[in-house]
């Protein structure tokens, strides 16, 4: 039906939406119509998130669309085929849930799960795809002419590194000073590692890379002592 006779009649310009999907909330054309007849706009955003939060996890409960299900208990027993709200009514609420495990089948397979075991699965999930500290490789860069001050700092935030449980790269740099002065270098890098070997192992390096001198360590991983 076209309503836009209607609309000019009553003196007014309908109301122009320059996206459906701008908002969740119904959109109501102005009051000032003087035949009173909302124009309602509803938008499809809502419900496109509503339905991609369900397809992202099994349905459960309510959520689940057949009125009879085959039902597995708490032990892991078929119990057979009963009415989905007969389980519901079964179980405690506040502990489980009822999880349809394979909704291919009819009537779909559903059971029922502790809430405090999938919390733990979700945790334990959200652990294993975090970064291991000992995967992270940290750099420090320190000029072979370092003043005494630069030095102790540089050294201890290296030391800082390792305890963290990083891994941690020690870049010497040439840059500035004479190349030739070997003896300075080499009291530099003993230094280095001496003043790490309580926070930290060297597992690599001293290497030459250009110019510069690299060093790599790893956290000391304490021995358990034997009883």
């Amino acid at each position: 039906m076209n309503i836009a006779p209607l609309l000019r009649s009553l003196g007014t310009k309908p109301y122009v939406l320059s996206s459906l999907s701008y908002s969740s909330r119904n959109i109501i054309h102005p009051q000032r119509l003087s035949a009173g007849i909302p124009i309602l706009y509803r938008s499809l955003s809502s419900t496109s998130t509503h339905l991609a939060v369900k397809e992202s996890r099994p349905r459960r409960d309510e959520e689940i669309d057949s009125n009879f299900i085959q039902f597995i208990d708490e032990t892991g027993k078929m119990q057979g085929v009963v009415t989905k709200e007969q389980a519901l009514h079964g179980i405690d609420r506040e502990m489980y849930f009822l999880v349809e495990v394979d909704p291919t089948t009819k009537p779909p397979i559903c059971r029922i799960v502790s809430k405090k075991q999938l919390y733990e699965k979700k945790k334990e999930a959200k652990s294993k795809n975090k970064t291991a500290p000992e995967a992270v490789l940290k750099e420090v860069q320190i000029g072979a002419s370092v003043s005494i001050h630069d030095l102790e700092h540089k050294l201890k935030k290296s030391g800082e590194i390792l305890e963290k449980g990083n891994r941690l790269q020690v870049v010497i740099s040439n840059k500035g000073s004479l190349r030739n002065d070997r003896d300075h270098k080499s009291e530099l890098i003993t230094q280095i590692i001496s003043s790490l070997e309580e926070h930290g192992a060297l597992v690599k390096g001293p290497v030459n890379h250009g110019r510069n001198t690299l060093m790599i360590f790893h956290k000391k991983v304490e021995k358990k002592k034997s009883t």
